[in-house]
């Protein structure tokens, strides 16, 4: 990905170099809001891509594992397709092998009224 903002002595410049100067790269400045080019930056500095974040937003959302087990504590296996590992719920918050953010909450069957 092909960077829009350079940070030249704690200021974040946006824009496209202008030249080439002797002692390093002159940017031209864009007008815009000193925070969000602060933001861009910040978010260009983490290095990953549009996709990569959407992935990691994607498996923050908790999700029930597959195959639940378990009277005591609970058992199962990863939510992802691709992954699909062992999980437990006394050790695993999130997926080990993938990531992905367990929801442990199983849904009680509702008992009929014996009246």
């Amino acid at each position: 990905m092909e960077r829009l903002t350079c940070r030249v002595d704690n200021y974040v410049h946006s824009g496209i170099i202008k030249r080439t100067a002797k002692n390093g790269r002159v940017y031209e400045s864009v007008a815009g809001n000193k925070q969000i080019r602060n933001k861009l930056c910040a978010y260009e500095d983490t290095g990953l891509s549009p996709e990569c974040v959407a992935e990691l937003a994607r498996r923050a959302n908790a999700v029930l594992p597959k195959n639940i087990k378990g009277e005591h504590g609970l058992v199962g296996n990863c939510p992802t397709d691709e992954c699909n590992a062992f999980v437990c719920s006394y050790t695993h918050k999130y997926c080990q092998k993938c990531g992905q953010k367990l929801l442990w909450k199983v849904k009680e069957e509702k008992k009929g009224n014996a009246d």
